[in-house]
């Protein structure tokens, strides 16, 4: 396999191999049968739990968007509308299905918690 660079024939084994980036420098390569692997654990940091939930009740969105006029709805983009939390910090989509999908919570027990306040809120409409 080649690469065309400019006008001369690059052939892939003849690129430089590339320098290690901050990030992977210090960790050890194992090499073989032609693949790599790093030795070290990766490092996981959780920073976005999407939740999906229903009512099992049909939504009128133009009535929810009435009591809630902070509401993000526009039909003719999306059918569903986002329903936004300060606290915890969340985005709710809300379809007239009664299905709901929870997005920016850091863990579970926030997306639960953003779930939990956005019903409670449809509830009492306000």
């Amino acid at each position: 396999m080649q690469l065309e660079r400019g006008v001369r024939t690059v052939k892939l084994k003849d690129l430089p191999e590339p320098k290690p980036r901050p990030s992977t420098e210090g960790m050890t390569r194992i090499t073989g049968r032609g693949t790599s692997m790093l030795q070290s654990k990766p490092l996981i940091n959780i920073v976005n739990v999407v939740a999906s939930a229903t009512i099992d009740q049909r939504l009128d969105l133009k009535d929810v968007q009435k009591k809630f006029p902070e509401l993000e709805w526009n039909p003719d983009l999306f059918p569903g509308a986002v329903f936004r939390l300060k606290s915890p910090k969340t985005a709710t989509l809300l379809f007239s299905t009664g299905k709901m999908v929870c997005t920016g919570a850091k863990s579970e027990k926030m997306a639960r918690n953003a779930v939990k306040t956005v019903v409670q809120k449809l509830r009492k409409g306000k």
